[in-house]
Formats: C-alpha cells, sequence, structure tokens
C-alpha cells in the first residue's frame, strides 16, 4: 500500500491548483488512474487512499512539497515501464480539467527529468507562450481568452460542454473561418491561459474588446458570458462578481435588451 500512497501524492499533487482545490474530474482522473495500477483493489479502496492523502496534506503546497519527495524516492524502485506509464498518467491528469497550467508543465518536466523519462509528446504540446499578445493576436483571441477566464477560473474546470459551447460562441463571431481555425484560436488562447492568467492579461483583453466593439456588440459578448457561466448548471458568485465587473467595464446592460441574433 506504500506505493499507492505514493503515488497518490504524486497524482494529487498533479491535479491540485494553486489554492489546494479539485475539481469533479481531477478526482475522477487522479482515481481512475491510481486504480489502473492495483487492479487487486476495488474503487473504494483506492478512493480511501487518495481521502487519507488529502488529509494527511490539507493544503496544494504540503502536497506539492511531500510531490517532490516521492519522485527521488520512487526514482530507484520503478522500471522504465512503471516510470513511464505513470508519466502518462500525470499528463492526462494536467488535461482532466481542459487546461494544462504552467505549474503542471513544471512538475512534469521535473518527473521527467529525475526518471530520465521523456514527455509523452501530447504533454506540453504548447511552448512558452509570451504575456504580451503578439502581431497574430486578435479580437477573437481576446474573446476566447475572457471566455475562458469565465469558464475555467471560478471552479477550476473547463468542462467539454463549456468547451463546444465556447467553439461555438467564437465561430458565430467569425463564421468565415472553418472548423479548424477556430479551434486553432481557442489554443492559443489556452495556451496563453495556462501560463497563468493574471489580471494584466484580462485587462488587456477587456480593454481590447471595450474599444474595438460598439456597445451593441459588446453587450452580446456579455450575454454569450452568461450563457457560459450557465453551461455547467451552477451560476457561482465568481461568475457573477467577473459579469458585473465586465458591465461597469463595458458600460453596457446585459438585460436592457435583445441581443443581435442567436450567438
Amino acid at each position: 500500500m506504500q506505493l499507492l500512497h505514493d503515488l497518490a501524492v504524486l497524482y494529487l499533487a498533479m491535479a491540485e491548483n494553486v489554492e489546494g482545490d479539485l475539481s469533479y474530474a481531477e478526482r475522477e482522473a487522479v482515481t481512475d488512474n491510481l486504480a489502473r495500477h492495483h487492479e487487486d483493489l476495488d474503487r473504494a479502496e483506492v478512493q480511501n487512499v487518495v481521502l487519507e492523502v488529502l488529509n494527511e496534506y490539507p493544503d496544494g503546497e504540503a502536497v506539492r512539497h511531500a510531490a517532490h519527495t516521492v519522485v527521488h524516492t520512487l526514482r530507484d524502485q520503478l522500471s522504465a515501464g512503471q516510470k513511464k506509464a505513470i508519466l502518462q498518467d500525470l499528463a492526462r491528469i494536467a488535461r482532466a480539467d481542459g487546461v494544462v497550467l504552467v505549474t503542471e508543465r513544471g512538475l512534469l518536466a521535473t518527473v521527467a527529468e529525475s526518471w530520465a523519462v521523456p514527455l509523452p509528446r501530447d504533454a506540453v504540446e504548447s511552448g512558452h507562450v509570451s504575456e504580451r499578445p503578439d502581431a497574430h493576436w486578435g479580437l477573437l483571441h481576446h474573446l476566447a481568452f475572457i471566455y475562458l477566464v469565465l469558464a475555467h477560473a471560478p471552479d477550476h474546470e473547463f468542462s467539454e460542454d463549456e468547451r463546444h459551447l465556447v467553439l461555438r460562441k467564437l465561430q458565430a463571431w467569425q463564421p468565415d473561418l472553418d472548423d479548424h481555425e477556430v479551434h486553432a484560436v481557442l489554443e492559443r488562447a489556452l495556451e496563453r491561459y495556462g501560463q497563468g492568467a493574471n489580471a494584466d492579461m484580462l485587462a488587456e483583453s477587456v480593454d481590447a474588446i471595450k474599444h474595438t466593439l460598439p456597445t451593441t456588440q459588446r453587450r452580446n459578448v456579455l450575454n454569450d458570458l452568461i450563457q457560459i457561466a450557465n453551461a455547467d448548471g451552477i451560476f457561482l458568485d465568481s461568475e457573477e462578481d467577473l459579469l458585473n465587473d465586465l458591465t461597469l467595464a463595458w458600460d453596457v446592460d446585459a438585460f436592457a435588451d435583445e441581443p443581435d441574433g442567436e450567438r
């Protein structure tokens, strides 16, 4: 059971965000991946070990610190095949909430380097992304970035339903783009968001929309965001706070009149 405990520490360190919270998708990914390595145990037993580790390390900083010790402990205990499989698990867990953050990329790189195992090709496909938008970063990227902030930041999960809705909203703003081009815009926004969305990055996108779109279209953006906030069936206080801030920043009222057509 010691191996299960140590792997649970490592997997939870990958799953927990800075505040030490776990999304539902991340909890399920941790348990599923651990269970695959311990087929002699039923899933409930694996879940109990996960809960024990969560109680042992109640905050994200504590479990991340313990994880670095585990990485070195397991380095000489695991076979090359086991190390490769575990690294693939960690990559799956990092992607489970729909966004791979820079801290998650860092832990993946640390494990890979310590164990002398190459990173899975799909683990960190994007390289470093500058915080400042470049010449190829346009209005649609700003829209995608704000949609991501609202979709992911409040509950730390960017679900498939939210992803599909965001893609549909982006397509409605620029219908001349094909599916591949719209997906590329979202991926660029995900890359920058994964570097660690901060207030300056959000403010830049908010200002770009304010100074580029007329009032009616800013109202349409706000209505898009309301639909994204409700996509998971739960309207959080933090989502309402962000929408209120945007209402003031853009000088619009989402409910003043109907938006121009369905978006």
